[in-house]
């Protein structure tokens, strides 16, 4: 009997093992890749491995440092810039889905509802009436995910929603809101969220089926 135990242990530790340094060059292979695209991203050439692990530049700490914002914005700001980045590299899209969360900026996070019910609640505080074309009713579900965002973010870092909206995420952290299935919302590199390693199905997408296939939607659009 012990000697069966100890069969199954040192199986189990050499699967383990197996699995571990599996990963790990996986998570090497993927790190040496060189992101491009279309929209211009990676402009420094550098691989996965160096963004997700500092995913931000000297520019990006100028930029806040030199914005018309106080004192203490700036020092929580840079606080969380400093503790954002992760020596693993996000496994690519698989199916559509991503998973982003060891990249996303340090600190930050809100949500809103995933379930239909719920979240057509929310939207029918705002609109009285929602389109039944799918891709304009993906610009309200986005534009009402990006508004939670961004007062989330002026009161984590006591700025002006206004300076959020047109400075902060994409001008200064170079960054992008990403929507994930659970309703959670995070901020993402855009090196990497708009690589084509990391295709995927976003929230105003399934959320805009869902609504449809209800039929909770103004069908006489």
């Amino acid at each position: 009997m012990k000697k069966i135990i100890i069969y199954f242990a040192n199986t189990l530790f050499t699967i383990l093992v197996y699995h571990s340094v599996l990963e790990i060059f996986q998570n090497n292979k993927r790190g040496r890749v060189v992101p491009k695209s279309k929209g211009g991203i990676n402009r420094e050439g550098r691989n996965f491995a160096t963004i997700c692990r500092y995913p931000f530049l000297d520019w990006n700490y100028e930029a806040i440092q030199n914005a018309p914002i106080s004192i203490k914005s700036k020092e929580l700001i840079i606080e969380a810039m400093k503790k954002t980045g992760s020596r693993y590299v996000p496994k690519f899209s698989c199916h559509g889905k991503v998973r982003f969360d060891n990249v996303a900026l340090y600190g930050f996070k809100t949500v809103v509802p995933s379930d239909v019910e719920s979240y057509y609640k929310m939207l029918h505080e705002e609109y009285s009436v929602l389109p039944s074309v799918k891709e304009k009713l993906k610009v309200i579900i986005r534009k009402t995910n990006y508004e939670i965002v961004h007062r989330e973010l002026s009161k984590v870092f006591d700025l002006e929603i206004k300076f959020v909206r047109n400075h902060l995420i994409g001008e200064c952290l170079d960054m992008i809101i990403h929507e994930k299935e659970n309703g959670e919302m995070i901020l993402v590199p855009k090196n990497i969220h708009n690589a084509p390693q990391y295709v995927h199905i976003g929230f105003a997408e399934m959320m805009a089926k869902k609504l449809l296939d209800k039929e909770v939607v103004n069908l006489n659009e």
